[in-house]
């Protein structure tokens, strides 16, 4: 994991309030918001999709996105909730870029005392094979790159983190990467057959 500006724009000597999550009902939100129920630290899931949640903690619009949420007092956001289908935004276009950084936006608007968004370690390219500082530049080949690097900017130009994250390996993961196709053709006794042989992929 790649942290830009790690702290967030804590300042230590301030109470921190509560815990806002996007994507809270994503791979990541999902394994974050249990654990932060096992902590018992105070938090609220903000959901993108009306309709009613059987989570007590998840908060769903009645119209568009976080529009008719405040923010509670000296709260901080973490900010999962990004399509993370690369064939989706290429197939959206400029749309999915717009959307993603309205959104970014307007979560920002909102006051959060600190916040910290989930990008990608993507956005460095996969030209080299050694591990990237913060300070080597993003190399957007991609739109769904492009995006990323975007919504960062958002962030980063409040004072705020981003953390760049590796590929995930686990439960609710996309079924569209390359982990999620290998798994599961292994039920039948078929050879597995890769989409693309000379695609290189670390997952943690």
């Amino acid at each position: 994991m790649h942290l830009v500006d790690p702290t967030g724009g804590i300042n230590r000597g301030e109470k921190n309030g509560p815990i806002v999550v996007t994507g809270g009902n994503g791979f990541l939100g999902t394994v974050l918001c249990n654990q932060l129920r096992r902590s018992h630290k105070e938090f609220q899931i903000w959901s993108r999709f009306s309709g009613i949640s059987k989570k007590p903690d998840c908060y769903r619009p009645s119209h568009g996105p976080y529009a008719e949420f405040d923010a509670p007092k000296n709260a901080t956001l973490i900010h999962l909730a990004c399509e993370p289908d690369l064939a989706i935004v290429q197939n959206r276009g400029e749309a999915a870029i717009t959307e993603a950084i309205n959104m970014a936006r307007e979560l920002i608007d909102k006051g959060f005392q600190h916040a910290i968004v989930a990008s990608s370690g993507t956005v460095y390219g996969d030209e080299q094979d050694v591990a990237h500082p913060e300070t080597d530049p993003c190399k957007c080949r991609h739109l769904y790159c492009k995006l990323k690097c975007d919504v960062e900017a958002v962030f980063l130009n409040s004072g705020f983190a981003v953390a760049r994250l590796a590929n995930i390996y686990g439960q609710r993961m996309s079924p569209t990467n390359v982990l999620s196709n290998i798994v599961s053709q292994l039920s039948v006794a078929d050879p597995i057959i890769l989409r693309d042989a000379s695609a290189i992929r670390d997952f943690i």
